[in-house]
């Protein structure tokens, strides 16, 4: 098959791209501004068209030829993905395949959330961005049959970008301490990225996910304390987990970003249509500590501000706090501008 990815650079592209060119059946084509150091060696079958998907013209240099699938993991609005979508281009794609997000869902979502769970609209958002993507692809599907698939990934991890595994594998090769707040332990199903490629290899000429929505995420559902302890029977340190009840720490960050509500996906639609396994969480994790390990600076911890201070069992200066206190309780435009320039 002749394959497109609309990225491919950085992670989650380069991982999907080295899987279908190391195959052996699929020619594949990356199409990015190709200003971003891939985090590797590209597999030298890999061709690469240089473009810029903001600018509406770059999408003919792309679809120039036909390709049997198009990934596209680099659309975050409408305005990326409209040039792609003229009748002449959709001619030349067989099946699109858009990496969404489950930040299209309202915030909190549903326990144990489904595909169908209510979605975000706010514009200027992430998430209300992707979902205006799905909506324009499934009207296609819809409107045409034009082959689609949607696949929402959320907790993505593994080599080249390991996140909430770096964050405390570096703390506890440090022997650093890993604070958490007091108050409802909530839980997420993460996601290593080599689970994400296998479902992406999936739904590739599966006419059985063509304008299906598909939850992405592991059968592990953990606590930020699990989460911290399983890196430590990993790494064989010793998880120095501390929680503090101090009303002025929820202000603060500290310990592993972690959000205050559940996030766990449903994943059965995956597993039903596409007979998707999902990787154990201690098995990824073993893996990714692996990579770790491989370069000392992926082990540096990088304390963050308040944790300069907790660690040496210091108060949390009141400028910090104070700080915290303030985009907690900023009006909501200004706390949106303030979020959007950053």
């Amino acid at each position: 098959m002749k394959i497109a990815i609309l990225g491919g650079s950085r992670f989650i592209g380069f991982h999907l791209a080295k899987a279908l060119a190391e195959h052996g059946l699929h020619h594949v084509t990356l199409f990015n501004r190709g200003r971003t150091v891939s985090p590797g060696p590209i597999v030298p079958s890999v061709n690469v068209v240089i473009g810029d998907r903001n600018v509406p013209d770059h999408a003919a240099l792309l679809l120039a030829q036909p390709f049997d699938a198009v990934f596209d993991l680099s659309g975050y609005s409408p305005h990326q993905v409209l040039p792609f979508l003229t009748p002449a281009h959709r001619s030349r794609i067989g099946h699109y395949i858009f990496c969404s997000t489950s930040s299209v869902y309202h915030v909190p979502p549903p326990l144990m959330y489904m595909e169908t769970a209510p979605r975000t609209a706010a514009a200027g958002t992430y998430g209300g961005g992707k979902a205006a993507v799905e909506d324009i692809l499934l009207a296609h599907w819809e409107r045409e049959r034009w082959p689609v698939t949607i696949v929402r990934p959320q907790g993505v991890f593994g080599p080249f970008d390991a996140q909430h595994a770096a964050f405390v594998f570096s703390r506890l090769r440090a022997s650093l301490p890993i604070f958490l707040n007091a108050g409802p332990a909530s839980r997420i199903n993460f996601l290593y990225v080599r689970d994400l490629v296998a479902a992406f290899v999936g739904v590739l000429g599966t006419t059985a996910s063509h304008g299906k929505i598909y939850n992405v995420a592991g059968d592990d559902v953990v606590t930020a304390h699990e989460f911290a302890t399983l890196c430590g029977e990993i790494s064989g340190d010793r998880a120095d987990i501390r929680i503090t009840d101090d009303w002025r720490h929820r202000f603060v960050q500290i310990g592993i970003p972690w959000l205050p509500y559940d996030l766990i996906a449903d994943n059965r639609a995956i597993k039903r249509d596409l007979g998707m396994k999902f990787t154990p969480l201690k098995a990824a994790l073993a893996e990714t500590w692996t990579w770790l390990q491989a370069d000392p600076v992926r082990l540096t911890p990088q304390l963050l501000p308040a944790e300069h201070y907790l660690s040496r069992d210091q108060q949390v200066p009141l400028s910090l706090v104070a700080a915290g206190i303030w985009q907690a309780v900023a009006p909501f435009p200004l706390l949106r501008l303030l979020r959007l320039r950053g």
